[in-house]
């Protein structure tokens, strides 16, 4: 079933456009022996490494905000295009990230990241880079990987664009 826009449906991808999201595994975190003391307060903006709930398998995350006592929303490096935010009780601190950063409602992006992008006349997720972010007026400069018979580039809003892989 390799190959197919949505395995679940059993649709092929329309032509010109082969990859997708499924096809993507994730990578596991490498051990480190060099991680920060980790007093088991993690804050928002923190580098950790967290078990994925699928295959119990540690992967580099960003924390985004504590939901309560044991548990922490997480923004893994290279989520799957449908969880963009996970929640996970298993944490290991890899580095402290800004003092005093704010709650995240959404997983950051950065220029450079790997995203989806929607492609509405196909009603659809594809790949694409994000190639600027203008923060004031909440749209992202997104490039597709392929771009079929259409625009190589594409500005869209937030919610048009959902991190793919990110790039530190």
């Amino acid at each position: 079933r390799a190959g197919l826009a949505d395995p679940a449906r059993g649709r092929a991808p329309p032509r010109g456009r082969t990859r997708c999201w499924a096809a993507r595994r994730k990578k596991a975190a490498p051990p480190t022996d060099d991680e920060p003391e980790d007093d088991g307060k993690y804050f928002p903006g923190d580098r950790v490494k967290a078990k994925w709930h699928m295959d119990r398998q540690w992967y580099p995350a960003l924390v985004l905000y504590q939901k309560d006592e044991q548990t922490w929303d997480v923004s893994f490096d290279e989520p799957t295009e449908p969880e963009q935010i996970s929640s996970v009780t298993e944490i290991k601190l890899l580095k402290r990230g800004p003092k005093g950063a704010a709650d995240m409602e959404l997983p950051p992006l950065r220029k450079g990241d790997q995203v989806f992008g929607w492609y509405q006349s196909e009603r659809r997720w594809h790949w694409a880079s994000l190639e600027g972010i203008d923060e004031e007026a909440n749209k992202y400069t997104i490039r597709w990987d392929d771009p079929a018979n259409g625009p190589a580039t594409k500005v869209m809003p937030r919610h048009e664009v959902k991190l793919r892989e990110r790039r530190w």
